[in-house]
């Protein structure tokens, strides 16, 4: 298997900004939404405003197209563990906003 540098970088990068934001530290955003150095980067927002307790589903990541690398989803929501392997699969990053 190949991988990038500039995959890997993104992938070190999204990690360690993921441990800071779980570390409580705000991280200041003044690039575009969806872009990282002028990069275009797929990301998806699901709408869970009518959900109790949100809930992140292996039949909702299939559904996505194959160019989605983030899913932004609100703090509590359940990812099952049918998404999760899906997410590890597909190198997916779940991005939990407050």
């Amino acid at each position: 298997m190949q991988i990038s540098l500039e995959k890997i970088i993104e992938m070190v990068t999204r990690e360690v900004i993921n441990e800071l934001i779980n570390k409580g530290f705000h991280i200041e955003n003044n690039l575009k939404p969806g872009k990282i150095n002028g990069l275009q980067n797929a990301v998806f927002e699901p709408d869970m405003s009518g959900f109790i307790t949100p809930l992140l589903t292996e039949n909702l990541i299939l559904s996505l197209n194959g160019q989605i690398q983030e899913v932004h989803v609100p703090a509590k929501t359940i990812v099952t563990p049918g998404a999760k392997n899906v997410l590890k699969n597909r190198n997916i990053t779940v991005i939990y906003k407050s």
